[in-house]
């Protein structure tokens, strides 16, 4: 039988009758009375009371616990399920010698610097590397000193060598990122994190999907993984921040994480999703008197939510763009999705290590009054 929790009004009706029980004298319950300031001081102090009985109680379960009390349901479980916290992109810099001779090193935390959106970040290498006399290049793993989604920067925007380089002699050593760096992420959400611990059991048996999955998903900057089994000599994985897009840096990082899962003999090879962008066009019919500029924005942040969440090798399915339109409003009647790169009623990524992104730009929003 489910537990009802008193209001102030009741908590004050109980404790009214109990006076009354003991004391029938006692009849003067006008407001500003004796009785009743008595009486509704306990009441304040009981309600209180309650409240922090419940917020305790929910504190002890990861469906309902929040913060920093999430963290400690979690952990109490799961003691090496811990959340993710905020993380710097990661990406390759490659460097060029020059024209320096000999064997040029690289050290370690070399900074190298790009601007992105009006923003100068900085990148320090993981590793020293070095430039063999043969070569001309080095290819260094690196990650922003910053963190967050606005480290996130376009390829070919590091391009100024900070730390000084001993064996840059020359002082013609040049720098540039031939790919974009990805994962920069804020600390994980408490919705992201409760569905990990929500979906940890499933993952204690090793070597399943779910397991892989998860292992990935448990690198900082990872928001999608995609297991592949559809080649029989190998399994695919394919990994992408939220933007769709993996590069090499994160492959290596959910490379480690799924060398530890999967099963022996089993071979699994961790690949960078892209994004694939493709255009959408929604036609959605409203009430009369009720299309305007808030409701088309509205619906316009709905379904981009729903696009902005499939992972690599996911079809875009017009039924649940056209759904995520109408759960909008009580104003919308209907919805009909069509996109110059679909048939049916899906867009298919071209790959299955594509991830489909429809940007806001490419996405057309018609109203229409019924």
């Amino acid at each position: 039988m489910p537990t009802t929790i008193p209001t102030a009004d009741e908590l004050y009706a109980i404790a009214r009758a109990e006076v009354v029980a003991r004391d029938a004298l006692l009849t003067d319950w006008n407001e500003g009375s004796a009785l009743d300031a008595i009486t509704g001081s306990g009441v304040v102090l009981a309600d209180q009371v309650i409240r922090i009985c419940i917020d305790l109680f929910r504190a002890r379960f990861v469906a309902t616990a929040v913060g920093s009390d999430l963290d400690a349901a979690v952990v109490d479980l799961y003691p090496s399920l811990t959340r993710n916290p905020a993380a710097g992109s990661v990406g390759t810099l490659t460097f060029n010698r020059g024209t320096n001779t000999g064997i040029v090193t690289i050290p370690a935390g070399t900074q190298c610097k790009g601007t992105y959106q009006g923003v100068t970040l900085a990148f320090a290498t993981d590793v020293a590397a070095s430039i063999p006399s043969a070569n001309s290049t080095v290819n260094v793993t690196a990650t922003c000193t910053l963190t967050g989604p606005a480290t996130n920067i376009s390829a070919a925007l590091v391009v100024t060598i900070v730390s000084a380089i001993p064996d840059n002699a020359a002082a013609n050593m040049t720098v540039t990122n031939g790919e974009r760096f990805v994962g920069g992420v804020d600390v994980e959400t408490d919705d992201a994190y409760r569905a990990r611990a929500q979906a940890y059991p499933s993952t204690l048996s090793l070597g399943t999907i779910a397991a892989v999955e998860l292992a990935c998903l448990a690198v900082p900057g990872l928001a999608y993984a995609t297991v592949d089994e559809s080649v029989s000599t190998v399994t695919y994985v394919y990994v992408a921040a939220a933007d769709g897009n993996g590069n090499a840096a994160q492959v290596a990082l959910a490379q480690v994480a799924v060398d530890a899962v999967r099963a022996s003999g089993c071979i699994h090879s961790c690949v960078a999703a892209s994004r694939q962008e493709v255009d959408l066009s929604i036609t959605v019919y409203v009430q009369a008197g009720r299309a305007s500029e808030s409701l088309r924005s509205a619906i316009s942040a709905a379904v981009l939510a729903y696009t902005g969440k499939l992972a690599a090798s996911a079809s875009l399915y017009f039924s649940a763009a056209e759904a995520a339109a109408i759960g909008v409003s009580s104003y919308v009647l209907g919805a009909v999705a069509t996109s110059t790169a679909g048939t049916g009623n899906a867009i298919v990524p071209a790959s299955a290590a594509n991830a489909l992104r429809v940007a806001s730009t490419a996405l057309a929003i018609t109203l229409v009054e019924v």
